[in-house]
């Protein structure tokens, strides 16, 4: 859940657009890197601190790291519709291959899990939201003071992004596939402390609107058992 959580919040911040800002290189679809990067960085800023929301279709797949030397286990996919709102507001709806909802309405965040009729419950306060990927999440925070950033590849359509966090945290380093024109995100890649891979690629995605006020909202279902996560309680919640 960690791992998940981390590349939420984390993207919840990368939302941008830029100048345009034309740069010389031999190759006319790559550009220095020295340039690119503060660029780049720049326009994901940009973008991040200007836009009103996100909402996006998604497919996601988990590459788990293989022990022992044995063979990598295989990859998990799915897939389903994101929204993302300041301050601190996140819906991910999982539709394939099994429903499941992550909901955060910027105190609360609830996990739901229809099969197993089962919320697992938290405040966003805790630990491991702490730092840099909480403030991103709520318009707070700067890229160039949270990470150390590298360019991996700088072209003129999409430019890959390493970010490494200057702080201990749940996760080794986060990857951003961005639109160097405007520096709107287009996937996500987070490397967790253990080497397992999070791949989330977002798609027919729109950035001109804030999703509504209900997407945020969570009603526990009536026969669901709600686990206080951080605490050794669960309650049952009766009709």
């Amino acid at each position: 859940m960690t791992g998940f959580l981390q590349t939420t919040v984390l993207f919840g911040v990368f939302l941008v657009g830029g100048n345009g800002l034309a740069l010389a290189s031999e190759d006319p679809k790559r550009l220095p890197e020295s340039d690119c990067t503060q660029t780049v960085v720049g326009r994901v800023q940009a973008w991040a601190d200007r836009i009103p929301g996100f909402e996006a279709r998604f497919e996601q797949v988990n590459r788990p790291v293989a022990f022992g030397g044995g063979a990598p286990p295989e990859a998990v996919r799915s897939s389903g519709r994101v929204w993302l709102a300041k301050p601190g507001r996140m819906r991910w709806d999982y539709e394939a291959p099994r429903k499941s909802q992550v909901i955060a309405n910027g105190r609360e965040l609830w996990i739901y899990d229809p099969s197993a009729r089962e919320v697992q419950h938290l405040e966003p306060t805790q630990s491991f939201l702490d730092g840099a990927a909480l403030q991103f999440l709520v318009g707070e925070g700067r890229l160039v003071e949270s990470f150390d950033l590298s360019v991996r590849e700088c072209r003129l359509d999409e430019v890959e992004i390493e970010l490494v966090p200057r702080e201990d945290a749940s996760y080794e380093r986060l990857g951003l596939r961005v639109r160097f024109t405007t520096g709107e995100v287009v996937s996500t890649t987070l490397i967790d402390l253990l080497g397992n891979r999070t791949e989330v690629r977002f798609l027919d995605a729109r950035s001109d609107r804030a999703p509504a006020n209900s997407h945020f909202r969570f009603d526990v279902p009536a026969d669901a058992e709600v686990i206080e996560l951080g605490s050794p309680r669960s309650r049952k919640v009766n009709p």
